[in-house]
């Protein structure tokens, strides 16, 4: 009996150790990111983001960067809130901006100024690994930073100000003149 015990902990643990873990653990992309790693950058600072945050990729269905919203959200100051409302809902707030969306929807309320309007994102966001993915051109613009994306690098540049956009154009005409 004692041999039966040992043999099947035994076998309980070597399955333990093969099966695969959960692309929530492990920072995995879905089947449709491409396999090209994309840096993301704030203010020409390359960010290290940890695996089990989610990774930025581009979506081979739509071509568009993809990032983990609570990242990129939190680096820029704001808070960020999910609930099951409707499948799914994040909320996206600074006090002065408010985003509001439904995981696996391509529509977007958008709070400025007082002022509620509704645009349609060029690709849907998404949940994978327990993350929540949406275009990053679109977060970025839409909490009012710039953006730029350099396609030698595969890095995405967000400034926090306009001056910061205008400083490294400057910088990047002088180096090839």
């Amino acid at each position: 009996m004692k041999r039966f015990k040992l043999v099947l902990i035994s076998i309980t643990f070597i399955f333990i150790l093969v099966t695969p873990v959960s692309a929530s653990m492990t920072g995995d992309l879905p089947e449709y990111a491409l396999n090209q790693d994309v840096n993301i950058a704030l203010n020409n600072d390359i960010l290290k983001i940890p695996k089990n945050m989610g990774k930025p990729h581009i979506d081979s269905r739509t071509e568009r960067t993809m990032v983990p919203v609570r990242v990129v959200s939190e680096i820029l100051g704001y808070i960020v809130k999910y609930s099951d409302e409707d499948g799914g809902t994040v909320n996206i707030d600074n006090r002065y901006v408010y985003l509001k969306f439904n995981i696996g929807s391509d529509k977007v309320s958008i709070t400025k100024d007082g002022k509620t309007t509704e645009v349609t994102l060029d690709a849907k966001t998404y949940a994978y690994g327990d993350r929540t993915y949406v275009p990053l051109r679109f977060l970025v613009e839409s909490m009012g930073p710039g953006v730029e994306w350099d396609q030698d690098t595969f890095t995405v540049n967000i400034y926090t100000s306009k001056k910061g956009m205008s400083d490294n154009i400057e910088k990047t005409e002088k180096k090839t003149n």
